[in-house]
């Protein structure tokens, strides 16, 4: 008894030993497989960076920061000093994809080229490749003129943490540069403290545009929604009709209640019908905006707009049926009053 199953347990335990031979072998059988693969890819890639078709070559270095190999970085750092602005443009770009350290010489370089594209790429390669952004960060503000090349470092900075670069983020949102301003937006909205949503509610008064547009994009990265909803609503009023498109189409990605009597205001105020058409559709059709059905209906009896007066009817219906379904989740809808009312 006792050898039988001393035997079984020596079959076991060599069909074990043999699993554990041959699984290694299998593993790095699929993983040299692979390798060959990749490596036959980047061939065909470093192949079409030698091709006289701009767009190919475009096309190459932009392929190239997939790769994590020596020879794609070899041939990105080439690509750096290329004869073509686009060429060097898009090379700086897959430098900040791969994120290898070793090519942040190579980005520097190209802080200096004459094209401000090139420039502001090459800015934001050096923040992200850098082991010290912040530092970075300062270095360039003082040394590049270019606005848009300091704005495109901030931005980097936020992504790579806006805690980590508090302080930048701050003084950029009092710089006279409108792009600098507009892009430290987002980091305010990031941070997220008391004196950077005040900061937030000062830039949403700002003189130009394009930092208002970006305090209404900034306003979805706040976390508290009604520090949000206090500064869209301004922006909501705001004087110039493309500022005032954009906070009505983030409004509603906003996660609040009181978005549905935002937009009752702004159809109530707006003088601009493709605007009030925007607010119309934007109501989210939700049990909370059931609420706003006798007011939504009283604007569908006044409106003369055709087009106003459509959006609004599809609302209607939309939040009848949204609240017939809260009622009867069994039932897939129902025929609401306003489906009787005459488009």
């Amino acid at each position: 008894m006792q050898t039988s199953t001393r035997k079984r347990w020596m079959v076991v335990l060599r069909t074990l030993l043999l699993l554990l031979i041959l699984w290694p072998a299998g593993a790095l059988r699929e993983a040299a497989a692979q390798e060959a693969i990749d490596r036959t890819a980047l061939d065909e890639v470093l192949q079409a960076l030698s091709a006289e078709p701009l767009k190919e070559r475009i096309r190459a270095v932009r392929a190239l920061g997939g790769f994590k190999s020596d020879r794609a970085l070899e041939a990105l750092v080439a690509a750096c000093k290329d004869e073509h602005a686009m060429v060097r443009r898009f090379a700086l770009r897959s430098l900040s994809a791969m994120g290898d350290p070793r090519g942040l010489s190579a980005a520097k370089e190209r802080l200096a080229d004459k094209y401000s594209m090139v420039r502001a790429e090459a800015v934001t390669a050096v923040t992200v490749l850098s082991s010290k952004p912040e530092a970075e960060w300062k270095k360039i503000h003082s040394t590049v003129q270019d606005p848009r090349a300091k704005a495109m470092a901030l931005s980097s900075l936020i992504d790579i943490g806006p805690a980590k670069v508090a302080r930048e983020i701050r003084v950029a949102a009092g710089r006279k540069d409108v792009i600098i301003r507009a892009a430290a937006a987002r980091g305010l909205a990031a941070l997220g403290e008391d004196e950077d949503v005040e900061r937030l509610r000062t830039l949403a008064g700002d003189r130009q545009v394009p930092v208002r547009l970006a305090v209404a994009n900034a306003c979805l990265h706040m976390e508290d929604p009604d520090e949000a909803l206090e500064v869209i609503s301004t922006l909501l009023r705001d004087k110039d009709q493309g500022v005032r498109w954009r906070s009505i189409g983030n409004l509603a990605r906003i996660d609040s209640s009181e978005v549905g009597s935002l937009y009752l205001s702004v159809l109530q105020r707006e003088r601009v019908d493709s605007l009030r058409v925007l607010a119309a559709k934007s109501i989210p059709a939700t049990n909370n905006a059931f609420a706003l059905l006798k007011d939504l209906r009283g604007l569908f009896e006044h409106e003369r707009n055709a087009k106003v007066r459509q959006a609004l009817q599809n609302k209607i219906l939309a939040i009848e049926r949204a609240q017939a379904r809260g009622m009867n989740p069994g039932l897939p809808g129902s025929v609401p009053d306003s489906a009787k009312l005459n488009p």
